[in-house]
């Protein structure tokens, strides 16, 4: 069984650098998780859309019930949210990542990847 595990942290102070939780990266009481599951649902719908129908039926469900904020790390383009195995789509699939591209939050993001 595949696994992945997704470690974020802020090397910025340099003697004690910090886990970063993704509500970190975040002004106090943005809606990230709202606005993050709704992203990664538009993006399965397109690609659902587009034909590329690799998803169980209730993925629109299960978007939702195995969505785990610690399931994350930072890419040049955005946001990185992943799903395990067999949670939205077959094995075959593999493991599913949406990137969220920082724009979509706007001025609430507070850490993005340097240089992104």
């Amino acid at each position: 069984m595949t696994t992945r595990k997704g470690d974020t942290w802020d090397l910025a102070v340099q003697l004690l650098p910090r886990k970063l939780s993704l509500g970190s990266l975040f002004q106090p009481g943005t809606p990230y998780r709202r606005i993050i599951l709704e992203e990664i649902r538009r993006q399965a719908l397109l690609n659902i859309a587009q034909g590329n129908d690799i998803y169980f039926e209730d993925v629109e469900k299960n978007i939702i019930q195995y969505f785990d904020p610690k399931n994350y790390y930072l890419v040049p383009e955005g946001v990185a949210v992943y799903y395990p195995l067999y949670s939205l789509a077959p094995y075959a699939a593999g493991i599913l990542v949406f990137v969220i591209d920082y724009s979509i939050f706007g001025d609430s993001l507070v850490y993005r990847l340097p240089g992104a």
